[in-house]
Formats: structure tokens, C-alpha cells, sequence
């Protein structure tokens, strides 16, 4: 359990806040001691409530949660389209824990929120870290064949693209800010030298809600409910996302 903890509060920076986790936690320990020592049962709801209320007070007398969280208010909180004739490329992941497979997804869009590109794979992995880890590799992976395929052809730009990952800890990783873990060495390692191989790529942190779209595609993929052909032709729920973070219209659903 408590590994588990911290590995999702490592992994995922706008998670609950550990403090009303560790709230949470802390009534429903309350509750059970009540309940087998003293015959005393509270219902969830009010668990719940004097959790919220015990987690108010304590960011209320907490400066230093206060500016943490004002941080995190500053990030973008749907996905914006980089500026022509810039490419975005966001990567996911949906993991399971256990022997089950995970899945990774990417997605490269445009300054019209146009799918330029993307993939969706399954994999194992051991922990989210990995999976996600392992979805930006996959993601540098395509866009480095991408290069190739343009070299010697002049007449198309080769155009920059930022990548972008809402897992802090593999961007601080990746960038070199972290040390890796030694399991991971080889994989970030490899990541690493696969950004540096590219022309004009770039990796930063985003808020989860920046990248709904390609959220969407890794878990439709885990549970077998992605078309082959969602690239070309997105289905209703992604359409709908895509719509919604970009000027494309609902009404008109093209053929990419």
C-alpha cells in the first residue's frame, strides 16, 4: 500500500493531494477502532465530510501548500495547439498492475488539431513510471522514422515539434534534473539519446487535462475498443475531444 502511494503521487502530479489522502486514511482507521472497540459506526458521507473539512483547515494555515498549489493552477488546463508550423506530440499510458498488458498511445497534431500521426501498442510493465517511460519512447521512435522518411525530400520543412508528457517525474528524468531509477537506467537512457537524435524536438511537462485526447485512445486501447482506423477516422468520443481543444467542427467529421 504504501508503495503504491508514493509511486502514484511520484508519477502523477495532479493527484489528490497527499494530505487529504492521508486524511482519508487516517477517518477510515478512526472509524474501524470506533466501530470494533466502542460499537460506534459513521457513515462514508460523514468520513468524507470531515475529511474535506480537517484538509481545508490544514491548506488554510499551510502557506507553502498554498503555493504549490497556485503553481499548478498555472498550467494549461486543456491541450493547446502549438503555433504553425509547430507539431505537438502527447503520449500516455493506461496500466494496470499485475501480469495483465498495459497499453501506451501517442498522438501528433498540428496547429488546427489535425491528427498528423500517432500509435497505440500494448505492452508490460511494472509500474506506471515504466509504462510511461516506455509510451515516450515509443512516441520519439515515430517521430525519428518520420525524419527519415523526409530526408532528401526538399520541398517538405521539417517542422519542430514538443513533445509533452504529464508524468513530472520521467520529464525531470528525461531531461537529467533526476537520477534514474536503476531498473529504468536503460530505458530513459535510451529515450534520452533518441531526443537528442532528433532535428527540433523538444519534451515538457503538462497538466493531465492538456492531453484528454490521447488519455482517452491508451484506455480505449487496454479495454479492446479502439478502431485500427481512428487515426483517419476518429470515433464520436475522440471527435469530441478533438473538437473541443481545437477549432475543428463537430458538425463535420472529415476523412483525414
Amino acid at each position: 500500500m504504501d508503495k503504491w502511494l508514493a509511486e502514484f503521487f511520484e508519477t502523477k502530479l495532479n493527484s489528490p493531494a497527499e494530505e487529504l489522502v492521508a486524511e482519508v486514511l487516517w477517518q477510515v482507521w478512526k472509524n474501524r477502532n470506533n466501530q470494533v472497540f466502542r460499537d460506534r459506526k459513521s457513515s462514508t458521507k460523514a468520513i468524507i465530510e470531515t475529511s474535506l473539512a480537517q484538509n481545508h483547515t490544514y491548506q488554510r494555515w499551510n502557506p507553502r501548500r498554498r503555493k504549490e498549489t497556485t503553481k499548478m493552477a498555472n498550467l494549461p488546463v486543456k491541450w493547446i495547439a502549438p503555433e504553425d508550423p509547430y507539431l505537438k506530440l502527447n503520449v500516455d499510458c493506461s496500466w494496470v498492475e499485475g501480469d495483465a498488458p498495459s497499453s501506451i498511445a501517442g498522438m501528433l497534431r498540428d496547429s488546427n488539431g489535425i491528427i498528423v500521426d500517432g500509435f497505440a501498442t500494448e505492452v508490460h510493465a511494472s509500474s506506471s513510471l515504466q509504462a510511461e517511460t516506455l509510451a515516450l519512447l515509443h512516441g520519439l521512435y515515430m517521430l525519428k522514422q518520420r525524419e527519415e522518411k523526409q530526408v532528401g525530400q526538399v520541398h517538405k520543412q521539417r517542422r519542430c515539434v514538443l513533445c509533452e508528457s504529464d508524468c513530472r517525474t520521467l520529464v525531470q528524468l528525461i531531461l537529467g534534473r533526476e537520477e534514474a531509477p536503476w531498473a529504468m537506467k536503460d530505458q530513459v537512457q535510451d529515450c534520452q539519446m533518441r531526443l537528442a537524435q532528433l532535428t527540433n524536438a523538444s519534451l515538457a511537462y503538462c497538466s493531465r487535462e492538456a492531453k484528454s485526447a490521447v488519455d482517452w485512445i491508451a484506455k480505449a486501447h487496454r479495454r479492446k475498443l479502439l478502431p485500427s482506423m481512428w487515426k483517419r477516422n476518429p470515433p464520436n468520443p475522440l471527435w469530441t475531444i478533438l473538437c473541443s481543444e481545437s477549432n475543428l467542427s463537430f458538425h463535420v467529421k472529415p476523412t483525414f
